[in-house]
């Protein structure tokens, strides 16, 4: 199966606030529905978990949310490199609230780029700041199943198919899944965990509730009854590489 890159990333200066002890300002280059990369010449650890605060123009507060580190671009290797260091940050936990803000902003975003391909981040950013994109007014996203502003979403990323495999042999039909975050949940919380799949980036939204481990940090995800009855849609997921809502609109356009 051919990978695709489903979330293309838009060039896009952002006022970026990244903590880890202590809140630090950044600016972000480039944006995507799933993550950031933020310009930092202090490096980070991969798999790093940090809060982030990102500004967006024309909206009076910023949008708070987990985010891990996938990659860091160190100084010397950016200077090698003719780029810009820092640090790719891929989102990990985030309210429905915050996930329906950022992916209506996203859209607005990848309209205005299409509409001006040329321009850089800072020209981007200042158009979306002005409101001037708001003559064509983007499609509104369609609200992730699960997903509401009391719902948190927790996004596990498979990246192998071994691991997805796994996932569906062991910790499906155990009914929870543990997952480490640096807090804790209110006990019973509504979660929703989006499940990337490896090879198309597609993702697949399982309902259930949030529980404290009983050692260590995190919470176990229990699936709820909705969850369970998905085993078989997330099968084919596994298999295709297609949410099931995807595949019906495949086949009604074929």
């Amino acid at each position: 199966m051919k990978e695709r890159r489903r979330d293309p990333r838009i060039p896009l200066v952002l006022d970026a606030h990244l903590k880890r002890d202590q809140w630090q300002h950044h600016l972000t280059t480039d944006v995507s529905r799933r993550g950031v990369f933020v310009v930092r010449t202090e490096e980070c650890p991969v798999t790093q978990l940090v809060k982030l605060r990102v500004a967006l123009p024309g909206e009076p507060s910023p949008v708070l949310m987990m985010a891990k580190v996938s990659r860091c671009v160190a100084l010397g290797g950016a200077l090698e490199g003719e780029r810009l260091p820092g640090v790719g940050l891929e989102f990990f936990c985030l309210t429905g609230e915050a996930l329906a803000r950022w992916d209506r902003f996203i859209m607005k975003a990848r309209k205005l780029h299409r509409q001006y391909p040329g321009a850089d981040g800072y020209a981007l950013a200042g158009i979306l700041e002005s409101g001037a994109e708001s003559l064509a007014q983007p499609e509104q996203p369609p609200e992730p199943r699960g997903a509401c502003c009391t719902t948190t979403n927790l996004i596990f990323r498979a990246h192998t198919l071994e691991r997805l495999h796994d996932f569906l042999r062991h910790d499906l039909p155990a009914g929870q899944f543990d997952i480490k975050i640096p807090y804790h949940l209110t006990p019973n919380a509504p979660v929703n965990l989006r499940i990337i799949h490896p090879t198309t980036r597609e993702e697949f939204s399982l309902p259930g509730r949030a529980f404290d481990r009983e050692q260590g940090d995190g919470v176990l995800v229990r699936f709820d009854d909705a969850a369970m009855g998905l085993v078989a849609l997330f099968k084919e997921f596994v298999r295709t590489g297609e949410p099931p809502d995807k595949r019906r609109q495949d086949a009604c356009t074929a």
